[in-house]
């Protein structure tokens, strides 16, 4: 009978030390939770001491300029703040459950130390992911175009790769228009029909969505040269790293700063978007003001009118539409492109030859069409043999 009374005893022992150590870790998380609701109070007593002193006006301004800085520098320590209150709170976790192991019916004290042994790492890489991913976004909202890395699938990724690869001045190995051919359509048709047929097989194809987007920039590109504007394709030569500016379109006295956004129409353009490219069209001006860009030397003959333009083929919300038409920013949307002459004829300034490029060839975005020149765009292979041009040889810039 006594056994029965030990055991009991011993389980009563269990049992209270358990709760002690249950109650021990309430206690812990409860004191974390007002040591960190404690600092939040002292900062938002900062921020209220700062806003106060700012709205009095007592200071000039370089005191002004310092005590933003200050609220700046406290604002950013929040994110360290924040993201080791994230990682107390993982590692309180891990020791819930260390604790748990050891109070179980059946102990698992080995199982219990090894999670106590990590719960400190995982509170040092919660609190470094946390850390990250709080500058990136803060990073997104500064700049918004940004956000379109996180989309890139690995098909996106490899086009890019291309795209913003170092040009090692070589010349490819053998025609890219062989890659929507067969070997015998590339031997046995003409040139018209082979190369006519590659191009639809390219139009044809699934593309990435970094593709998609670049042609709805090469569309709405023709758009402004068939208006008499001078554009340099930097979306397409530079891929997400363009700084927002896919389009750079001059014409005499005036520059339009372009973004192009083929998006699903489930998604919004918000005013973030429309500040981006506000700012993103003012550096340009101010760099253009302090140096020509050699492109335009032979465009501009005085100083030019910068002004940014969004083409969507999505929706802009409410406030975005306010905000562009505040800032003088040209907004189209639910744009969509259309068939068009993409077959690039043009005369080469060397030899004279009449040449055309097709959109899979290496150079074709940066080969500029002049029609004072007798250079054109064509809808057709055929078409463009007609008018007396041939293919590049090279499948590159004459």
């Amino acid at each position: 009978m006594w056994i029965l009374w030990l055991f009991g005893g011993w389980l009563f022992i269990q049992s209270v030390v358990a709760l002690w150590e249950r109650i021990r870790g309430e206690w812990r998380l409860r004191a974390e939770l007002s040591k960190l609701r404690r600092e939040r109070e002292e900062e938002t007593v900062v921020v209220g001491v700062w806003l106060k002193e700012l709205e009095t006006g007592k200071h000039e301004l370089a005191d002004h300029r310092a005590a933003f800085a200050k609220l700046i520098a406290e604002r950013t320590a929040g994110f360290p703040w924040l993201a080791r209150a994230f990682g107390d709170y993982v590692q309180l976790r891990a020791l819930e459950k260390a604790d748990a192991l050891d109070s179980k019916q059946r102990p698992a004290p080995r199982a219990a130390e090894q999670i106590r042994e990590t719960a400190a790492e995982l509170r040092a890489a919660e609190s470094r992911a946390r850390l990250h991913g709080y500058q990136l976004q803060y990073y997104e909202s500064l700049f918004p175009w940004l956000t379109e890395f996180r989309e890139l699938s690995d098909e996106d990724a490899d086009s890019l790769a291309t795209v913003l690869a170092p040009s090692s001045g070589e010349q490819p190995e053998e025609d890219p228009a062989r890659h929507w051919l067969s070997d015998g359509e590339y031997a046995s048709l003409t040139t018209a029909e082979k190369y006519q047929r590659a191009l639809d097989r390219y139009q044809e194809s699934r593309k990435t969505n970094w593709q998609v987007g670049r042609d709805y920039e090469r569309f709405v590109g023709y758009l402004f040269e068939r208006e008499g504007f001078r554009v340099d394709y930097r979306g397409a030569l530079f891929g997400l790293a363009d700084m927002g500016r896919d389009l750079i379109a001059a014409r005499r006295n005036e520059i339009r700063i372009v973004q192009c956004k083929r998006w699903a129409t489930a998604k919004t353009i918000h005013e973030k978007h429309v500040f981006q490219l506000f700012g993103s069209a003012l550096e340009y001006q101010l760099r253009l003001e302090d140096s020509q860009q050699p492109f335009l030397d032979d465009i501009l003959r005085q100083a030019p009118e910068v002004i940014p333009v969004l083409y969507t083929s999505t929706s802009v919300s409410p406030m975005a539409r306010r905000v562009a038409d505040r800032l003088r920013v040209q907004i189209v949307e639910s744009f969509h492109p259309q068939p068009y002459p993409c077959i690039k004829c043009n005369v080469s300034r060397r030899s004279g030859e009449r040449i055309y490029h097709l959109p899979f060839d290496l150079q074709y975005d940066r080969v500029v069409i002049e029609p004072e020149r007798g250079e054109v765009f064509e809808m057709t292979v055929a078409g463009a043999e007609a008018a007396g041009f041939r293919r590049a040889y090279r499948w590159n810039a004459d």
